[in-house]
């Protein structure tokens, strides 16, 4: 099929109904304009996309346009620029293009998308899944199960304080390793639908990794951290050596380099506790909250990458603030949190190789003195983010990039 005597080049899933569908309703509706779009088949073509800059992958999940000056757009943009072409379609491209709705019609657009794709068995699954701790605790995971199985080992994907595994949506969709590696992602013991009022601490949550692992059959993993993650991933290194190939530490919470209100509230440690402990005995007394509300990682963040400088300035300093995150998680958790993060970390008793991925900002934590403290981790690299504390959702591309090149470099973690 001769793509240069066309204005537009269309790739679609010609083994998809729904998609040879819509395309025969597009051009019915497009009439003679329609003659200047090609459709091309994508099955079976990846070699053929990646020499033009198209993930397969992503191709299969997204729509992709070639528009008339060869640039390739994908997702929305790919329709509105095929819907701009049609008189009767120009509202609809306008409407989808609009910033209100444009985030929560693009988190619909993927969902329907996985959905039809795990139906027919054509999408390598992400899947939720669970398990029980040996104390009796039903834990929730998202497992992503690669195309190709090459028994590298997997990333265990930790996510930070009032979060969940919806913190990871862009990676596990985008990266590289996602190729050939499992991924799993489990929101922390209470945290998201690992709901728990113990509250949890940092042994309960290496205790985790470990099972989930063991769970898995897997005997090692990369452990990938964010925030009080990353705290989580470094201890899960110093207390089972053997089951940790190597760490990626996100932003990690150093406490001796916490700035802003974190580095305020330390002195208050023991208050925390004391409250911890008040909130516990109401809790035995049956007096807590029935329902949290969910928090879409997915959603937020997409909103973040639509929005305009001044825009990100307001949400960024909207994100984490306790009037949003005590909706979604236990207050005794939510403080616990803050106590976990002061707690050392055991730098000495790390043995794996390691990558630090600091945000160049001071609003949460020294960058600098975070990197003076963290130099004794073995075999261990830096790389720095202009950014603030946000970075999975800011400068995801950055970020994955960073990742994956470490990983696939070292031969260590092959």
């Amino acid at each position: 099929m001769s793509e240069q005597k066309k204005k537009i080049t269309v790739y679609y899933d010609g083994a998809c109904p729904s998609c040879i569908k819509d395309r025969q309703n597009y051009e019915k509706l497009a009439g003679k304009s329609g003659e200047e779009v090609c459709w091309f088949d994508i099955s079976g073509q990846d070699e053929h996309l990646r020499e033009i800059g198209i993930d397969p992958r992503k191709a299969l999940s997204e729509l992709h346009v070639q528009d008339e000056q060869q640039q390739v757009v994908s997702e929305l943009d790919a329709y509105i620029v095929l819907m701009s072409r049609v008189p009767l379609l120009k509202p609809l491209a306008w409407l989808i293009g609009l910033p209100l709705l444009r985030p929560l019609l693009s988190s619909l657009y993927h969902r329907m998308v996985q959905q039809r794709l795990q139906r027919t068995g054509r999408l390598h699954m992400d899947e939720k899944r669970h398990f029980q701790s040996k104390d009796g605790v039903t834990l929730t995971y998202r497992r992503w199960t690669p195309p190709q199985n090459e028994q590298s080992p997997p990333l265990v994907l930790l996510h930070g304080a009032a979060s969940n595994s919806t913190r990871w949506w862009y990676f596990t969709q985008h990266s590289q390793l996602a190729a050939d590696r499992l991924l799993l992602r489990p929101d922390l013991r209470g945290h998201g639908e690992s709901i728990w009022r113990g509250p949890a601490r940092i042994e309960e949550w290496r205790q985790d990794i470990a099972e989930l692992l063991q769970h898995e059959q897997q005997s090692h993993a990369i452990i990938v951290g964010h925030c009080l993650g990353a705290n989580i991933a470094l201890n899960f290194a110093a207390r089972y050596p053997d089951r940790c190939a190597g760490l990626v530490l996100i932003e990690p919470m150093a406490p001796e380099a916490v700035t802003g209100v974190l580095a305020r509230l330390r002195p208050f440690i023991p208050l925390l506790r004391v409250t911890v402990a008040l909130i516990k005995l109401l809790n035995r007394l049956s007096l807590y909250r029935r329902k949290l509300g969910t928090l879409d990682l997915q959603l937020l963040d997409r909103r973040v990458h639509e929005a305009s400088p001044a825009e990100l300035e307001t949400m960024l300093a909207d994100y984490g603030k306790p009037k949003h995150d005590l909706k979604v998680i236990p207050t005794a958790q939510y403080i616990s949190n803050l106590i976990e993060i002061m707690r050392p970390l055991p730098l000495a008793e790390v043995q794996c190789p390691a990558l630090v991925i600091q945000s160049g900002g001071h609003s949460i934590t020294d960058p600098e003195r975070t990197k003076n403290l963290l130099q004794v981790l073995p075999q261990v690299e830096f790389a720095t983010v202009d950014s603030e504390h946000w970075l999975p959702a800011t400068h995801p591309d950055e970020l994955r990039e960073l990742i994956d090149g470490w990983v696939l470099k070292n031969s260590t973690l092959r």
